[in-house]
C-alpha cells in the first residue's frame, strides 16, 4: 500500500502541489486581512510636521481597500482547485488555481504600484497622503500569487489530463 506522496514522481509531485496550492490560499487569505500599507511619513523638507503628522494616512488593510475582497474570492478558486487537484488528480485543476493564483498576483502588483501614485485610484479612493510603503498583508499577497503560479503549474504538469479509469 502505498502512503501519501508515495509511488511515482508525478504523483509526488501532486502531492507538493497541492500543499504549496493550499498554502498559498491561506497566505492569501491572511494577507487580504492584514496592512497593505504602512502609516505615512512626512515628506523631507516640509514645516510645521506636528500638524502634518496628524493628517497623515493610517494603515489599510487589504479588506478595507476592497481590493482583498477579490483576493479572498481568488483565494478560495485556488483552495478548491487544490482540493479538486488532489482527488480527481486531473490537470484542469492545476489550471484553476493557476489562473486564480494569477488573479491574486495582479492585484497585489497593482496595488503595489498604485502606492506611490496620488493620481490612481487606489490612492484616491483611500485618501492616501505622505509617502505611502507596502505592507506586510500586501507583500504577503504577492508572496502567495507567485506561490500559487508555480505550485498550479506543477499541479498541471503533473497531472493527466484524463485521468484513467
Amino acid at each position: 500500500m502505498k502512503g501519501v506522496g508515495g509511488g511515482d514522481y508525478f504523483e509526488r509531485a501532486r502531492v507538493v502541489s497541492v500543499a504549496l496550492l493550499v498554502l498559498a490560499g491561506v497566505l492569501a487569505i491572511a494577507g487580504s486581512f492584514m496592512d497593505w500599507t504602512t502609516a505615512g511619513t512626512v515628506p523631507k523638507g516640509m514645516g510645521f510636521s506636528n500638524m502634518i503628522r496628524d493628517l497623515l494616512s493610517d494603515p489599510v488593510t487589504g479588506f478595507d481597500a476592497g481590493d482583498g475582497k477579490t483576493v479572498i474570492g481568488a483565494a478560495v478558486f485556488v483552495l478548491v482547485g487544490a482540493l479538486l487537484l488532489a482527488v480527481t488528480r486531473q490537470s484542469r485543476y492545476g489550471l484553476v488555481a493557476l489562473l486564480a493564483s494569477v488573479v491574486i498576483g495582479a492585484v497585489a502588483i497593482a496595488a503595489y504600484r498604485s502606492l506611490g501614485d496620488t493620481t490612481s485610484d487606489f490612492s484616491r479612493k483611500l485618501d492616501l497622503v505622505g509617502e505611502i510603503d507596502p505592507g506586510s498583508g500586501l507583500i504577503l499577497v504577492a508572496i502567495a500569487g507567485l506561490l500559487g503560479v508555480l505550485a498550479g503549474s506543477l499541479g498541471m504538469i503533473s497531472s493527466p489530463r484524463d485521468p484513467a479509469p
